[in-house]
């Protein structure tokens, strides 16, 4: 991007883009606002310094910093004169007149007095009050805590214009004023005034500087200072905030890429509800409900009740970012609007409260940006790591599938979810991972002490740690007691350190004190006093992955079941059985220190969530909110929102009997459908089918090994749909329903080969269910013998597993019909139900009819011109040459006006086919035809000319182009496809070049009396045989 070529290239872009009427009007625009100005200012002229003058005796001297720095320790002894005049209000819009001191541009204690020569007077210290009756000067007290949650937006706005008001006092007495740095004493209560104006300017200076001891305060400090800067900026256009629309916000936008930051303001719960739904059940009796209580509040200590409390470490296991040695990405904060800066500032306390993120020094930095919610007001606040993510190694880890999940439960009468609290932040980060993942927004610069999500590999760290505690496969090193042990003892010792550090900072005096006037010895300091917990997080052992051993539990595996993440499901076939799987469970979870979250749980009942689906003894059933809230979506109104529809509907794909069938409009449709003259009217039938389909999805049966297995397979003209089936109470209940588009080349099989293309798929999709077992297989139009009766070794390799019991059902079969339960449709009921919902053929916009429909009729008394035209080629393996040839016909007589053949040298049969065409179409055109009838025997060349079927070939594209440019030249073109049989006279003339080779226009009378004996395109007049068609 910074290249030379690429700035010519910019540089080029504008000049092409540069509008000079818009230049003028901007010019005149800009002459006006000029002319509203008031007058400038003359500007003072001085003397040019001709050298470097002497201090008169007995000017005043300004103090030195080391003497500001005593001075200011002086005064933090005399209480009672720090005490006058202070008052409780903050401010933040405080400004410094240009006339002001400049020892520090950015951040200034305003310390009143007289400081001249190194002497105080005492009698200007106590003009202080006076001053600030007079003229309502707000002062600013800096407390270990400074109390900003009492403000909101409009307290602080009159704060910042009273402490405007003020500072014009200031200005008109700057020998009042002696300035000098902050240096994040918590301690301090004199009064001092305080100016944030210069903040970023100060950052920029030197490097991030802590406004105060506590991450709190220095928060709150940042959160006056960007106020301040953004109000000063209030009537400027915003140009780099980016909100999206209530109608555009997608969750899939940002899945990969952001990082969403939790809200943490509002109070948690910290009680355990045993009463709540989630565990008392009404049908049990009251010993089992006792026990199921008893057991819980034996696990008591790893339960949270807040979904979004912080859980302890997990033990053995932490979070790096490997990111090859890729030099730190620092991007520049991103402005926020001074409305949404409340919000970042209490989501950022919440998480520095929680210990989540901590004021980071990192070279690495990703910026904050906001995503709308749907009602248009509330905001979230995220994180972009798509840059980190690009760079980062990915973790091969397999993740578990959806489908697997869900089966397997037919045995279980009673079900547990459990939500492991928190998810990602059980993990702690390495120093490594903590520099990567910091970020950046107009509050300051933090890094994450916990796993976040939106990084490349938190899924499958976070999947692997789940793994681990349910199946067993390592421990750390010295086993989970030992490193247990070691675990709370650093954090103890951490903990003490910050209790430590928090009293010396609010206690200590400054009466010898050497501060720290540097970032450097502040660094030093930090790295004599390193947290023992981030010694056992970035040591070898902390990662078990990597250095643990053989885990020597006796409580894994715990059950033979994966979770999704943080997401588990598990069952019992008696509440005894299930129960004693849970303890199990949190048993095991209490050795890994992985807390569960109480209110999101649910601990033995009959029916369970988990993964958006309703689980009980009887089967699976969607999630009924999410599908009524799709049910009741109206039309999309941009191709955006029919995928987001047709994304909602495929994860319940397996709820919907001929999704792909109802759907194949919708996945063709593009923007241009929905411009003006668009034709919407297919789409907006099949999305109401399918908002139908969605309001009746069925309960799917839990697949039985121990039953007989039933497979009813569909497929008509575009899509492929089969039905697993098993025989509940005499009847055949879905299982599951599957389906897929028909690819282009597929959409020319015979039905029966369709059918059996809807079996593959079906037994790929349930391959770990169906595996070995005998399949009773109902279809339409075959019987299937001719596949078990081929010598494919390809055929029987993937049908060799399974044996198969096929039956074809006739049309409108009752004795089949009344097999079905009532939530499976009959193949008639279905093939009539998505007739209507044909899709246009694959690369068409236009036509959408049947090319029989399309066809030119030659009647006995038309009176024109036919052109016929043929090719042939050798393969590759005989020469790769071939011939095409044309004939244009004058009607009624069948005089033939010009017959003409072509030898090609390298070719292919359908550009052979072209080609003749082509030529035929030229040379009606040299002939003065208009209106013409084009019949051939290629049926990919009419059906491409016309329009039905795509053209994909690159090859063909380009003969394709030139027939359309040669027959714009003609009024009326019309096309019809006959079979070579009916097209014997072309065939021969394409026949003869390709024989002998050459290219020639047929002169003898006798040749052109033979072709127009062999010439039988007339039988296809109307009344005497319709054109066959394939």
């Amino acid at each position: 991007l910074h290249t030379k070529k690429y700035h010519e290239w910019q540089v080029l872009a504008y000049a092409l883009s540069k509008d000079d009427q818009l230049l003028t009007k901007e010019r005149q625009l800009y002459e006006e606002w000029l002319a509203r100005q008031p007058p400038a200012v003359d500007r003072p002229h001085y003397e040019t310094p001709g050298g470097i003058q002497q201090r008169p005796e007995g000017a005043p001297r300004r103090l030195t910093c080391e003497q500001q720095w005593e001075r200011l320790d002086e005064l933090k002894g005399m209480e009672s004169i720090a005490n006058a005049g202070v008052t409780d209000e903050i401010s933040s819009n405080t400004t410094v007149s240009d006339e002001s001191d400049d020892t520090n541009p950015a951040l200034c204690i305003a310390v009143i007095d007289n400081v001249v020569d190194g002497e105080t007077h005492p009698q200007q210290m106590a003009g202080v009050d006076e001053m600030s009756s007079t003229s309502e000067l707000v002062a600013m007290e800096i407390r270990p805590r400074l109390a900003l949650d009492e403000f909101n937006t409009s307290d602080l706005l009159n704060v910042l214009q009273k402490q405007a008001d003020g500072i014009k006092v200031l200005a008109a007495r700057p020998d009042l004023i002696r300035g000098t740095f902050l240096d994040g004493m918590g301690g301090v209560t004199e009064p001092v005034y305080v100016t944030l104006a210069g903040l970023k300017e100060c950052e920029e200076e030197v490097g991030d500087y802590s406004l105060a001891d506590h991450p709190l305060d220095d928060l709150r400090l940042r959160y006056i200072a960007s106020a301040d800067m953004l109000m000063k900026g209030a009537d400027e256009p915003v140009k780099d905030e980016f909100e999206r629309g209530a109608n555009d916000v997608y969750f899939e936008d940002y899945a990969h890429e952001l990082a969403f930051l939790p809200d943490l303001t509002t109070p948690a719960s910290t009680t355990l509800d045993y009463e709540g739904p989630n565990v008392k059940n009404p049908s049990l009796d009251p010993s089992a409900q006792l026990r199921l209580v008893e057991t819980l509040r034996k696990h008591e200590h790893i339960m949270i009740s807040s979904g979004n409390a912080l859980p302890p470490p997990a033990y053995g296991v932490v979070c790096d970012i490997d990111v090859k040695g890729h030099s730190p990405i620092k991007q520049r904060a991103r402005r926020i609007p001074l409305k949404y800066l409340r919000k970042l500032y209490e989501l950022l306390k919440g998480l520095l409260e929680a210990g989540l993120i901590a004021f980071s020094s990192s070279p690495w930095a990703s910026p904050i940006v906001i995503v709308l919610k749907k009602n248009g007001q509330d905001i979230r606040l995220c994180i972009d790591y798509k840059m980190v993510n690009a760079i980062t190694l990915i973790m091969e880890y397999a993740m578990p599938l959806v489908d697997d999940l869900l089966t397997e439960m037919e045995s279980y009468l009673w079900f547990c979810s459990l939500d492991a609290a928190s998810g990602f932040w059980a993990i702690m980060m390495t120093m490594r991972a903590r520099w990567v993942s910091a970020f950046v927004c107009a509050l300051g610069h933090f890094e994450w002490l916990r796993m976040p999500f939106g990084l490349k590999n938190a899924p499958m760290i976070y999947q692997r740690m789940i793994d681990n505690a349910l199946w067993g496969y390592v421990q750390p090193k010295g086993g989970w007691e030992a490193f247990a042990d070691r675990m709370r003892a650093a954090e103890a010792k951490a903990q003490a350190m910050r209790k430590e550090f928090v009293i010396r900072s609010a206690t200590s005096t400054t009466v010898g004190r050497k501060d720290l006037h540097t970032k450097y010895e502040a660094d030093h300091q930090a790295l004599a006093d390193t947290d023992p917990l981030m010694e056992l997080i970035n040591s070898p052992d902390a990662d078990m992955f990597s250095t643990g051993e053989s885990d020597q539990s006796k409580l894994v595996p715990v059950f033979h079941r994966r979770s999704f993440v943080d997401d588990i499901c598990f069952g019992g076939k008696s509440f005894d059985e299930c129960l004693e799987t849970l303890d199990r469970l949190l048993s095991r979870f209490a050795e890994c220190r992985i807390s569960v979250s109480f209110t999101k749980s649910i601990f033995v009942q009959p029916k369970v969530d988990f993964l958006s689906h309703a689980i009980t003894n009887e089967g699976i059933q969607a999630d009924t909110k999410k599908l009524a809230a799709i049910a009741e979506l109206p039309f999309p109104s941009s191709k955006k929102g029919i995928q987001s529809f047709l994304r909602a509907l495929n994860y319940y794909g397996r709820f919907i009997q001929g999704l792909v069938a109802y759907g194949a409009v919708l996945y063709q449709i593009k923007e241009a459908d929905f411009e003006p003259g668009g034709d919407l009217s297919v789409a907006r039938r099949a999305f109401e089918a399918l908002r139908q389909k969605v309001a009746d999805a069925p309960i799917l049966r839990h697949f039985d090994g121990n039953k007989d297995v039933h497979i009813m397979l569909y497929a008509n003209e575009w899509a492929l749909s089969s039905t697993l089936m098993q025989m509940h109470d005499d009847l055949l209940h879905p299982v599951r329903f599957c389906g897929r588009v028909l690819k282009e080349n597929e959409l020319n099989y015979h039905p029966a080969e369709k059918e059996v293309l809807a079996l593959l798929q079906l037994l790929k999709v349930n391959y770990t269910l169906l595996s070995g077992k005998t399949l009773h297989v109902y279809t339409r139009f075959s019987t299937l013998e001719w596949v078990f009766q081929s010598k494919s070794l390809e055929v029987l390799r993937l049908l060799s597993q399974w044996v198969l019991k096929v039956k074809r059902v006739r049309e409108r079969d009752i004795e089949f019909a009344k097999l079905l339960q009532s939530s499976i449709t009959p193949f008639v009921a279905l093939d009539e139900a998505v007739a209507p919902l044909a899709p246009p053929p694959k690369g068409s916009a236009t036509v959408r009819l049947a090319p029989h429909l399309l066809y030119a009729s030659i009647t006995r008394d038309y009176t024109g011109y036919v052109l016929s035209f043929d090719g042939s080629a050798k393969t590759e393996k005989h020469g790769g040459y071939g011939s095409c040839s044309w004939i244009l016909w004058r009607l009624p007589a069948w005089d033939i006006v010009i017959a003409a053949s072509a030898h090609l040298s390298s070719t292919a049969v359908n550009i052979t086919e072209y080609t003749g065409m082509n030529n035929g179409v030229k040379a009606a055109i040299d002939h003065g035809v208009s209106d013409v009838i084009i019949v051939g025997d290629s049926r990919l060349a009419i059906q491409q000319s016309m329009g039905v079927i795509a053209c994909r070939k690159e090859t063909l594209q380009v003969q394709l182009t030139r027939h359309k440019e040669l027959t714009a030249q003609i009024n009326s073109v019309r096309y019809l496809h006959a079979i070579r049989a009916y097209n014997a006279s072309a065939d021969s003339l394409a026949t003869e070049a390709l024989e002998n080779q050459v290219t020639k226009i047929v002169l003898s009378e006798t040749r052109k009396a033979e072709l127009k004996a062999l010439n039988r395109i007339p039988e296809l007049v109307e009344g005497r045989i319709r054109p066959t068609i394939y």
